[in-house]
């Protein structure tokens, strides 16, 4: 099928021209009048002749049913390592709702219906509604599948685009003192499915509970003392530091298997060798016998991140490697643990220059 003739009126000294590209692919400029209206009027012509031609039809919306699109777009995102398990659950749910409907025929009235009706809905614990975060990692999921399928040519426009989010904060300010630390992680001894080494690697060296599971072996790097993080949120690989006691969490999940050389097993994995999917109950399960309250997993990096700035020489450029922030903005949540840093800069400049005595009489007012 040939594509509609595309073409624009443009104006230069001797008057209004054409520009366009023919159903065969050629460009053509041409003069097109002495007025911009004169020029279009032509360009519609010259269409007009091209379709009495049937040299070209009129451009169809590619017709992909959501169900067939959401599962190719689970595929290509386990291929690509991008957030695929979450991204299937939150895809089943879409399909509820766009059940049986092409790409090109939901709309942003349709996205908005959902969006509404998803922030209704009751969650299975606690009597409670979705909140606006998890409606929007939904709309946010909606939106990839959307854009992923214009560039594969199944669809033409995303409706998501004009969908406003839900405004949230997303800033937490929880974490652990040490000694509520020390309480969580001797709440787990004991406790299967490695969940207190999972604790203590998080802790100690702020990686994300999605990077923690997906360790192999091999990722770990003992003559450099560093764990190499292959997939980290932002796409790019990045290293964490193995300390002391990230070494000894580690030591207390080894294998026989791994005692020789480094493999491509995964370091936490259940007895079938899988990665642990999920520890949320059994963590929530430590902070009840620790007494510890609002806490989220992920709290753990704020954790970290808040006990790095108030070590000596810590600034946030250093803050930012450690967490592997991609832009310094995403790190200055965390710029209220320096305020005095600044100050500390400028005393310190001023012990390292010496104390210089003005000369006498210098400030006084001559009479």
């Amino acid at each position: 099928m040939s594509l509609i003739i595309r073409g624009k009126a443009f104006r230069k000294r001797d008057g209004w021209w054409l520009d366009y590209t023919t159903p065969e692919g050629h460009r053509v400029r041409t003069p097109g009048g002495p007025t911009k209206g004169e020029a279009e009027t032509l360009l519609a012509k010259i269409r007009t002749e091209y379709m009495e031609k049937g040299v070209f039809e009129v451009r169809r919306e590619p017709r992909v049913g959501f169900e067939a699109a959401a599962a190719e777009y689970v595929a290509w995102a386990q291929e690509a390592k991008r957030s695929a398990r979450r991204s299937a659950v939150i895809l089943r749910r879409l399909s509820k709702s766009f059940k049986g409907k092409c790409l090109c025929d939901i709309t942003v009235a349709m996205v908005e219906r959902f969006k509404a009706e998803r922030s209704k809905e009751q969650v299975w614990y606690g009597g409670k509604t979705v909140s606006p975060r998890e409606v929007n990692y939904s709309l946010a999921v909606l939106k990839a599948l959307f854009n992923w399928a214009i560039r594969r040519g199944m669809a033409t426009k995303n409706p998501v685009t004009q969908v406003a989010f839900f405004k949230v904060r997303n800033a937490r300010d929880r974490y652990l003192s040490k000694e509520e630390l020390q309480r969580l992680l001797e709440a787990t001894q004991g406790v299967g499915g490695h969940l207190q080494p999972v604790i203590t690697v998080a802790a100690y060296t702020g990686m994300r509970l999605g990077e923690i599971l997906a360790l192999r072996w091999a990722d770990i790097d003992y003559p450099h003392k560093v764990i190499r993080i292959r997939n980290s949120k932002n796409g790019e690989a990045r290293v964490a530091y193995l300390t002391e006691p990230v070494r000894e969490a580690l030591r207390s999940c080894i294998g026989m298997e791994q005692v020789t050389k480094p493999t491509e097993d995964y370091v936490f994995r259940n007895r079938l060798g899988q990665p642990y999917r999920d520890i949320r109950e059994a963590f929530g399960r430590a902070l009840e016998r620790a007494g510890i309250t609002n806490f989220k997993f992920h709290d753990l990096r704020h954790t970290f991140a808040s006990h790095v700035a108030n070590l000596p020489g810590a600034d946030l450029m250093v803050l930012q490697k450690l967490l592997g922030h991609k832009t310094p903005s995403m790190t200055q949540r965390y710029a209220h643990l320096f305020p005095n840093r600044a100050r500390d800069a400028a005393e310190q400049l001023a012990r390292n220059f010496g104390t210089h005595t003005a000369p006498e009489g210098a400030g006084e007012v001559s009479k």
